[in-house]
């Protein structure tokens, strides 16, 4: 018996950078998969938060506005320029294999 063990290839269909004219926005997640036609996926977690000049990590999840439907997240309100929004992807074949990757975004100025 041959039994597949090879996990779902997730692909975020993301940017790396927005900028905050662009919100609202929305991106969704797709996976292929060598036993599974259609595996599942799903955004189980996101984050939204922004480094100080010493690197220290802060949060903005009140500022930025996320909302989440299954495969794709929708950014209402990215929170401004300098936020980094990131996002778990989670994809299930029909063997059972999971694949979890993180996808994000960062928040930039309009280039002039």
């Amino acid at each position: 018996i041959v039994q597949d063990t090879t996990a779902p290839v997730i692909s975020c269909n993301a940017p790396g950078t927005i900028i905050p004219p662009d919100a609202p926005i929305s991106f969704t997640a797709t996976a292929v998969d060598n036993c599974d036609s259609d595996p599942t996926v799903v955004i189980v977690d996101f984050d939204c938060f922004q480094f100080t000049k010493k690197g220290k990590q802060i949060d903005k999840t009140e500022s930025c506005e996320i909302q989440v439907d299954g495969d794709t997240i929708t950014i209402l309100d990215s929170g401004g320029v300098g936020d980094h929004i990131e996002w778990t992807v989670e994809a299930t074949d029909a063997c059972g294999n999971v694949e979890e990757v993180t996808c994000g975004v960062d928040v930039v100025n309009p280039a002039k």
